[in-house]
């Protein structure tokens, strides 16, 4: 395989198939993901301290945490690592649900009340 087949992530023979391109592997080169993974990094921290400044927050009265992986998993970590005595959910994705969907508690939040020890606020209410 060419070196340039590697690092786009194609695969098979370097030629293709007669009259087939040749197939794509799912595999995206870790640079490309480690500049998004910075980028949204860096959006998301620039949105959490907006909203913390908003909010009326003083520097240096919050934590500012911004963290990858699984949300509910790394929510009840953060709070037993922070010993926090509140977590404060604000619910962001909706994915088209109805209003009565809305009232029903996500998976998130659900495992974050089981799991977690601290009092949880779940806002869905979002100002522009």
């Amino acid at each position: 395989m060419h070196e340039r087949q590697r690092r786009t992530g194609l695969a098979g023979d370097p030629r293709g198939t007669p009259g087939r391109m040749p197939r794509r592997s799912r595999q995206v080169d870790a640079d490309i993901v480690e500049q998004y993974r910075r980028r949204t990094r860096a959006e998301a921290t620039r949105q959490l301290h907006a909203l913390a400044e908003r909010s009326g927050l003083e520097p240096g009265g919050w934590e500012p945490c911004v963290i990858e992986g699984d949300p509910s998993q790394r929510l009840v970590e953060q709070e037993q690592v922070h010993d926090c005595d509140l977590v404060i959910l604000v619910i962001l994705g909706k994915h088209g649900r109805s209003a009565t969907e809305d009232l029903l508690l996500g998976s998130v939040t659900k495992h974050v009340l089981a799991e977690g020890s601290a009092d949880v606020l779940v806002s869905t209410r979002h100002e522009a």
